[in-house]
């Protein structure tokens, strides 16, 4: 049993009557509108990580070219500068290091922002229909008092 025809059933339940059918669907679709919100940003989020995968793909090539360069430079011209070689290709491989970590954690972090709101749609689809349906009620109650 899904929570639509819960929704719909605790509607009748409370607001009886053609109004509570009205009421059964209006918070159906508040509730069924989240579920579609929370799925699309569950596929944005899915999205997300590829496109991650991607850009550090692509990093990781650039990177490559970059280093394959320097090593070709050295060796063509000697060695100068300050340094040693090891001491030089240590240093760049913390800084490339810790620049990838950053970059990897960013992406991370996007993606978790990205499902805490699909989750939070969601709840908030159940809010909203729960809502309707409290509001339902209290309009049913006032129209048998007048």
């Amino acid at each position: 049993m899904s929570l639509f025809s819960v929704l719909g059933g605790v509607a009748g339940f409370f607001v009886g009557g053609p109004v509570g059918a009205l009421v059964g669907a209006s918070a159906g679709g508040q509730y069924q509108a989240g579920v579609e919100q929370s799925h699309a940003l569950k596929r944005q989020a899915e999205q997300e990580k590829i496109a991650a995968t991607g850009r550090e793909l692509q990093r990781r090539m650039q990177l490559k070219k970059v280093l394959e360069t320097n090593a070709v430079s050295q060796a063509q011209s000697g060695v100068s500068g300050e340094g040693t070689p090891a001491s030089i290709a240590l240093s760049n491989a913390r800084n490339i290091s810790i620049s990838e970590s950053a970059l990897k954690l960013s992406d991370v972090l996007k993606q978790a922002e990205i499902k805490r709101r699909a989750k939070a749609a969601k709840s908030q689809g159940v809010t909203d229909a729960l809502g309707t349906i409290m509001q339902g009620y209290f309009m049913n109650e006032s129209l048998k008092d007048g």
